[in-house]
């Protein structure tokens, strides 16, 4: 396993916009919608090479809090994780936990105290183990529904 970051060019563009294109058709997310270069564009990227094969990636980028909150003060700068991507055979074998990693370390890097997400997994319970327990992440809040 080796974690890189990602400089965009036409190769690792497609890439990306490919293993966007597979999730989506996952069908396991609420809503996803295949990147295009627009959502890649401007983030912080990480991938996940196996045998020199990328198989994962993070991005995301920094954000400014518009109002304060429970956690947050007006004003303050945190890092949103905008994706979280491992493809499906590479899945529970650290690919992820070592994705956020790399990121984690780089936010900290420039100052930055908080890494922010938010997940519409259809598996919620164990995208909560995930999140919570492999890579140590609190919960602001959880919206929770039953469709009847």
């Amino acid at each position: 396993m080796e974690i890189r970051e990602l400089f965009l060019d036409d190769e690792i563009t497609a890439q990306l916009i490919k293993m966007s294109q597979d999730w989506e058709a996952e069908n396991n997310v609420y809503g996803y919608v295949a990147n295009s270069i627009e959502h890649l564009e401007g983030r912080t990227i990480f991938g996940a090479y196996n045998n020199n094969k990328l198989v994962g990636y993070i991005f995301g980028k920094p954000e400014t809090q518009e109002k304060t909150n429970a956690l947050i003060s007006e004003g303050t700068v945190y890092f949103e994780v905008e994706e979280l991507y491992v493809s499906k055979y590479y899945r529970n074998q650290g690919f992820g936990k070592a994705l956020f990693a790399a990121m984690q370390e780089r936010v900290k890097e420039t100052g930055i105290e908080y890494i922010f997400l938010t997940s519409a997994n259809k598996d919620s319970r164990q995208i909560m183990n995930f999140y919570l327990n492999e890579v140590g992440m609190n919960t602001q809040y959880a919206v929770f529904f039953k469709k009847i």
